[in-house]
């Protein structure tokens, strides 16, 4: 094999590869995105669920019923 066709090869099978890893990165990174929305919906919940035990509680300690 001479040293152009090896050159190639190595050229080639490093394109591949770069290619193989940003198919993979983006997929990952898609996936992250979606995961952080749930997190963020979540979350909102359960500040939504504090501030209301909060508003429960206080109504119970003036007597305010």
């Amino acid at each position: 094999m001479k040293i152009k066709a090896k050159l190639n090869l190595g050229i080639g099978l490093l394109f591949a590869m770069i290619v193989l890893l940003t198919g993979l990165s983006s997929l990952f990174i898609y996936k992250l995105s979606s995961d952080t929305k749930n997190i963020l919906v979540a979350n909102y919940n359960t500040l939504d669920y504090s501030r209301q035990m909060l508003i429960a509680l206080n109504k119970g300690i003036t007597g305010n019923q």
